[in-house]
């Protein structure tokens, strides 16, 4: 967006093909790419320009030579850790030839200094002053709001700032905890690390089931470095027009686990939130129907993860994730 356009723009985060191609058959113009595997978004960007050309009436042309819109981009996501000597996964999501990057940390901003990028939320955006060194140190395109905000300070926010320097994560599965340790090396392979486990994170979906029933989603980066996932989304569809009012555009998030007619389903309703609201704003924002239907958690930021479980922050030492390890293959 610009400073003369305040309309507000759904951008959805995909984490696999599938839900790529999801959010594809519903028109959505800017994508964010979130893969566990790299290697992927190669084959993501291919889609997403074949797409661009069938919408665009150019089927002559080859994928690698469609137009580069701003309006209809594709932005991949780096490993969210980095470690030194790890540059060859910055060079491999660089090679797939994306419009752009979604930078997580200080190696992101150097490395892919001088292109197209976005903040994501792990640079903790928390006020005025550190947006505003992000987007003018290192000429960020936008910055997403810090999920340590409640609602009130998000809303502080966007009234202290151009609040079209922002982003708001609106719905997405929170990561619980992020950890070295790999559970699928761990449980379903007999080697000790990625040179001889046979990779069994790519053939198979695990889930952690605590002590209530829920289970998280487990998943594993490039690097074989493990987040758990919330079972449950957590939505801020209750404070979307509020959020529309003040100027801020809102990137959705898809379920790490779920795609196709679900999530087909997910993204119309949220676009016909985001359209709904310039004419007629509503205060679920158009999004009341779906938020019964997938019984999100109904908030805007983060709290902690023992308040996630069981709805109480006064006892979150007692709600650790137990030990029953969920695997479903393919």
């Amino acid at each position: 967006r610009s400073g003369e356009d305040l309309s507000p723009l759904l951008i959805p985060l995909v984490r696999n093909l599938p839900q790529l191609e999801a959010v594809l058959r519903c028109g959505a113009q800017t994508i964010y790419c979130d893969f566990e595997n790299p290697k992927k978004y190669r084959d993501a960007v291919e889609i997403f320009r074949t797409w661009q050309l069938a919408n665009q009436g150019c089927g002559e042309a080859s994928p690698q030579s469609a137009t580069r819109n701003p309006q209809s981009s594709i932005l991949v996501a780096p490993p969210r850790i980095f470690k030194p000597g790890e540059e060859w996964q910055l060079e491999q999501v660089r090679s797939c030839n994306p419009d752009g990057y979604l930078v997580r940390n200080f190696d992101h901003l150097r490395y892919f200094a001088g292109d197209r990028c976005v903040g994501d939320f792990s640079l903790n955006i928390a006020n005025r002053l550190s947006a505003d060194y992000f987007l003018h140190r290192f000429g960020l395109e936008r910055v997403t709001a810090s999920y340590d905000l409640n609602v009130a300070q998000l809303e502080s926010l966007l009234e202290g700032a151009p609040p079209e320097w922002f982003e708001i994560t609106l719905h997405q599965h929170m990561p619980m905890f992020h950890m070295e340790h790999c559970v699928f090396c761990a449980f379903l392979s007999s080697g000790k690390d990625y040179r001889d486990c046979g990779r069994p994170c790519n053939t198979h979906d695990v889930r952690l089931r605590d002590r209530v029933g829920a289970e998280h989603p487990l998943k594993a980066d490039v690097g074989c470095r493990n987040t758990v996932f919330n079972a449950r989304a957590q939505t801020g569809a209750e404070y979307f027009g509020r959020m529309v009012a003040l100027g801020g555009a809102h990137p959705g998030e898809v379920s790490p686990a779920r795609a196709g007619r679900h999530q087909r389903r997910a993204t119309l309703a949220r676009a016909e939130a985001v359209q709904s609201t310039g004419r007629h704003p509503r205060a679920d924002g158009g999004l009341g129907d779906l938020t019964q239907a997938v019984q999100p958690i109904n908030r805007v930021g983060r709290r902690c993860v023992g308040a996630g479980l069981c709805g109480s922050a006064a006892r979150p030492c007692r709600n650790e994730i137990a030990a029953t390890v969920l695997v479903k293959p393919p």
